[in-house]
């Protein structure tokens, strides 16, 4: 949404754009009916394009903020993948058997 700044803003280029399209229409269109409905119509395809823009604009900054993780986000999935890791370290070393397992492999001279 525009403030009332913007809108006058606008709405002041828009004029001035009218008057050079006005100006610069040949002098063999001295039509000032078709000049000024083209000109309408470009103001018309302008403001589209314009919202257009805006809804743009929005999309990409949801899709910046969905992307956002808090630094405490962060620290949250990195205590988690390391309470990960030490339950799986726990389960490796409660399947390891209490004393080494000797093989002897002796060959006959």
């Amino acid at each position: 949404m525009r403030s009332l700044q913007q809108e006058v803003i606008y709405h002041i280029e828009m004029s001035l754009q009218i008057e050079n399209l006005l100006a610069s229409a040949p002098p063999a269109s001295n039509d000032a009916y078709t000049r000024i409905a083209k000109a309408l119509r470009l103001e018309k395809t302008v403001e589209e394009k314009d919202k257009e823009i805006e809804k743009l604009k929005m999309q990409v900054s949801l899709l910046a903020e969905s992307t956002k993780i808090s630094d405490m986000a962060k620290f949250d999935i990195i205590q988690q993948n390391v309470e990960f890791i030490k339950s799986a370290i726990r389960k490796i070393e409660n399947a390891i058997p209490p004393e080494p397992i000797t093989l002897t492999n002796k060959k006959a001279p």
